[in-house]
């Protein structure tokens, strides 16, 4: 009120002032070409406390609005902490999933990946330590992928039964051959195949296939893609006296006119290996004795 009040005054020397008084005036006092005059000032001063119709009596409103606008920012910044804290967790969930499977070990390219081979499985045809590792395989997975194993044993056992032939060269020589079964192997093949799909998942069962196809392929005798011929018979040492059982196992797959592929290994044993087990009713008596446990 102060500043108005010397305002009003100005004006008031300006209007009733003797013109000596408003020659001598400061020039500062004066109405110039550009300059608003003091009168105009006072209306501007009143313009800009009543513009949008508001007077003094508006600053309570004013700082309501600014109350809530206050609110709604602490709101929104309660908000954006609980999101952010939900994120952190779940970076630090990656984090440590990423830990516990990666430390330790190195991607592979698929150039190298390609090369990589695993057994799929063991002697009695139960998946791998190294495939389960390798797949990151669940208990129950685990589960299904030795039920659906131990049913294509079986039924390659049955097709093989259905099939064998032995023939016996001398007494202490004897020999089973299993012809090609390619229409059987085929269904065999793809009904493993399927409950493998199933149970591992697409990018698992793929990785699987990369990896272990060719010792699956082994296991199952080439899902009757090859012909095989076992023969057993025992072999003396000179320096002991007892015999030591010879094997030899080997397929052969027709690649076309004049063209085969063998495949055969032989070996000494004095304990018969347990994938053998399944052909002892075909097997002489001689050859059973050495699927018995070695005695110390």
């Amino acid at each position: 009120m102060a500043g108005v009040g010397i305002l009003f005054a100005l004006l008031l020397g300006d209007l009733f002032g003797s013109s000596s008084s408003r020659s001598n005036a400061p020039s500062s006092a004066r109405a110039e070409p550009g300059k608003a005059s003091s009168l105009f000032a006072v209306e501007s001063f009143r313009g800009e406390g009543s513009r949008d119709g508001k007077t003094l009596s508006g600053t309570g409103d004013s700082a309501v609005d600014l109350a809530a606008r206050a609110s709604q920012l602490n709101e929104e910044n309660v908000r954006l902490r609980t999101q952010n804290n939900e994120l952190q967790g779940r970076l630090v969930s990656v984090l440590n999933w990423i830990l516990e499977n990666f430390r330790g070990k190195y991607p592979l390219s698929e150039i190298h990946m390609a090369k990589l081979q695993i057994p799929p499985m063991t002697e009695d045809f139960t998946l791998h330590p190294d495939a389960l590792d390798f797949l990151k395989v669940t208990p129950d997975e685990e589960r299904k992928v030795n039920d659906a194993f131990a049913y294509a044993h079986q039924t390659l056992e049955e097709i093989e039964a259905a099939i064998i032939t032995v023939t016996n060269p001398r007494p202490d020589k004897v020999i089973l051959h299993i012809p090609p079964f390619p229409e059987d192997g085929k269904v065999l093949q793809e009904d493993l195949y399927a409950a493998l799909d199933a149970t591992l998942g697409q990018d698992r069962f793929d990785r699987f296939l990369q990896v272990s196809e060719t010792g699956l392929k082994q296991n199952f005798y080439q899902f009757g893609e090859a012909s095989r011929t076992m023969v057993f018979e025992l072999a003396y040492d000179a320096d002991s006296t007892t015999p030591q059982l010879k094997i030899k196992d080997g397929w052969v797959i027709d690649l076309g006119p004049n063209s085969r592929q063998v495949t055969a290994v032989e070996s000494f044993v004095t304990n018969l290996p347990g994938k053998y087990s399944a052909y002892l009713a075909w097997l002489p008596d001689y050859v059973g004795m050495y699927a018995a446990p070695k005695q110390p």
